[in-house]
């Protein structure tokens, strides 16, 4: 007895030694933070036995809710052998941990830089940076937590001045918050930007303005005026005050470059007649010149100094994917329509019920009379198996048509058209299905940019890191796959795409207003017919219907069919299915109606400014979402464009 409790001693102190250095071991392959840090500045810190990465998240850690943030990486080997690996970050606000990731080869004593655009879709972000090795094993991490803005009017500015502190009411007109004791203020930040941060596009696509005053533009290499070039195509705004005027020109002429289309236009200053900006587009930015310094007086600062930052605000046009906040209507009406039946194949229940009735027939009433009159009703037995046996392989090789038998996407995808002729971008989210529970990859045959976004609309409180991911993207050298890894079957993954797409030309909306009603013509010049158009316009609809490509299409107040938002008790939902037969929430309708309506409504509660717009749809899905993958896609997509309304002119005559 004495001898069995020894043996089991050893045995149990045997097993707490192997835990312990199980533990140890681990401790020492996986290193990790003990909690979330919270990032003040954007900048977090790893290190492993080879390896120190600097990480910097946003502009100085600050992003806009509901848009995308830049993270720019640099990974120092300091080993004397050459290191390759990945660098993945996993999104921790839902119980689902999707990721974005790229490989990177660092050799001996060397650095190497990765950029990455991520999306933020929650107050409070919360993510675990982690570094793996070449297989995607973990190696080390970092819990880290950064604290967005609520308000998605936000303007990020960067001040470019050799006198910074002349402009520092532009600093005092921003406020973080919406305050009613200030009334004179706008909600942003501004940062005093430095050469260095030129020379990198990443790290000013995180802004929305940049201002430049008292400085010297010859400075500025090539490298620096291509990055801000770029970014103001993207629909950033430059403000140039009229101190700059002796290399003002030389920068004018840089940006423009080969441009030729420039879209001039005054712009006057409230409380001034005498002074304005010139306003030049490029792409989807511009370029403001004032005749007039922005160094202005301190004691104009809280009034002047408002209108004219008010007025850039007008112009600036930046904007990111399809909104991401969570809780947001929009949000909820495309995630709503996204989950809406993708299969068009259903089964023929009509031809199943008729086998049904006839194998019933067969196997009742005729095969026992017919045996009965034998005298073998034994036989049967025999037969009832055998003829179910039959029937079920008829039935199974009719549904093979209708079976889905590999992974399936479902996609929204909305093209906004600006001022451009060339070949216009498309929006898409869309989600992958599969079958299964297998772990598979997606290569992406176009070339996009493309981030996983979570289908959770629900915040939960962020666990700690979990070793491995459910979803994401490898987005290494612009080729992206997609990484699906721990999810169930039918289980939804996520993703947000900016993709090319082959539609080229615009709409010409040329339209007037008298009383309350809207008149004039609306011109196809796309390269692709719209369906089911309407115009909106101060919460009424007009119908526009199909436009071929090329065709121009007359509003008449007197025959055009308007539907005005006082008939229909101010509901526009009630106003979409009158003029184009489409609700979401209706499950008698066609999915692609359905799917149709979630587009057009999110737009609307997009549309904060209630700005006239004309919407329609593309029936070819491969114009508006590219042949991406190998497999089955269903969705729609959505063609927007934004339009001024031209006040009838009234003339009269005094005393008349």
């Amino acid at each position: 007895m004495k001898v069995l409790k020894k043996f089991r001693a050893i045995i149990i102190t045997c097993i707490l030694g192997m835990m312990i250095a199980l533990c140890s071991c681990s401790g020492c392959v996986l290193a990790k933070s003990s909690s979330d840090e919270k990032l003040d500045n954007g900048e977090a810190y790893i290190a492993t036995k080879h390896l120190r990465i600097s990480i910097m998240f946003g502009y100085n850690g600050y992003a806009k809710y509901g848009d995308e943030m830049p993270v720019r990486a640099e990974i120092h080997n300091k080993s004397s052998e050459s290191y390759e690996g990945i660098l993945r970050i996993v999104f921790r606000n839902n119980e689902k941990r999707p990721m974005i990731q790229k490989r990177f080869f660092a050799k001996k004593e060397s650095k190497v830089k990765l950029n990455f655009n991520i999306p933020v879709m929650f107050l409070s972000e919360k993510y675990s940076v982690v570094i793996c090795d070449a297989q995607g094993n973990d190696v080390s991490y970092r819990d880290v937590e950064l604290n967005i803005p609520d308000i998605n009017s936000y303007i990020y500015t960067g001040i470019l001045s050799d006198t910074p502190s002349k402009l520092k009411y532009i600093g005092n007109i921003f406020t973080e918050e919406k305050s009613s004791s200030s009334v004179n203020a706008i909600t942003g930040r501004s940062f005093d930007i430095k050469e260095k941060d030129l020379k990198s596009y990443e790290k000013i696509s995180a802004l929305d303005l940049i201002v430049m005053e008292n400085y010297d533009v010859t400075r500025l290499s090539d490298s620096m005026i291509s990055n801000i070039r770029k970014w103001i195509s993207n629909g950033g705004t430059v403000l140039i005050g009229s101190e700059n005027s002796k290399s003002t020109k030389v920068i004018i002429d840089k940006l423009l470059g080969d441009s030729k289309e420039n879209n001039n236009s005054n712009i006057e200053i409230e409380n001034s007649t005498e002074q304005n900006f010139i306003k030049l587009d490029i792409g989807k930015g511009n370029i403001l010149l004032s005749d007039f310094s922005l160094n202005i007086p301190k004691e104009t600062w809280t009034t002047y100094g408002y209108n004219i930052i008010n007025e850039v605000k007008k112009f600036n046009l930046i904007n990111g994917y399809f909104s991401m906040q969570t809780g947001d209507s929009a949000f909820d009406y495309r995630f709503d329509a996204l989950k809406i039946n993708p299969y068009d194949r259903l089964p023929n229940l009509k031809l199943y019920g008729i086998l049904l009735v006839i194998y019933i027939v067969i196997v009742g009433p005729v095969m026992f009379i017919w045996y009965k009159k034998k005298g073998k009703t034994v036989k049967l037995w025999i037969m009832v198996p055998a003829l179910a046996l039959v029937f079920s392989f008829i039935i199974y090789a009719l549904g093979t048509a209708t079976r889905i038998q590999e992974p399936f996407i479902n996609y929204l995808s909305q093209i906004q058209l600006d001022d451009s002729e060339g070949r216009h971008d498309a929006d898409t989210l869309f989600s992958i299905t599969n079958v299964t529970n297998e772990k598979y990859n997606v290569p992406i045959k176009s070339k996009c940019s493309i981030y996983p976004v979570n289908l959770n609309v629900y915040y939960d409180t962020p666990g700690k890191y979990k070793k491995g991911f459910d979803y994401g993207v490898d987005c290494t050298n612009d080729k992206n796959e997609l990484m699906i890894n721990r999810m169930s079957g039918f289980e939804r993954a996520g993703f947000l795409s900016k993709h090319g797409t082959d539609i080229n030309g615009n709409v010409d909306i040329d339209i007037m207003k008298d009383d309350k009603k809207i008149y004039g013509s609306i011109t196809n010049r796309l390269s692709c017919d719209l369906k089911n158009c309407v115009i909106y316009y101060s919460g009424n609809l007009v119908k526009v219907g199909d436009m071929k490509a090329g065709e121009t299409v007359s509003i008449d107040k007197k025959y055009s069919k308007f539907y005005m938002a006082e008939e229909y008790d101010f509901d526009i939902e009630k106003q979409i299915y009158a003029a184009m037969g489409l609700k979401l929430y209706d499950t008698s309708l066609e999915s692609s109606k359905r799917r149709k309506c979630g587009l057009l409504e999110a737009y609307l509660s997009e549309n904060e400014q209630d700005t006239p717009f004309l919407y329609g749809y593309i029936e070819d899905a491969k114009k508006g979402f590219s042949d991406m993958t190998e497999f089955d896609s269903y969705g729609e997509t959505g063609v927007c464009k934004q339009f001024d309304i031209k006040e009838k002119e009234t003339y009269w005559q005094e005393g008349i």
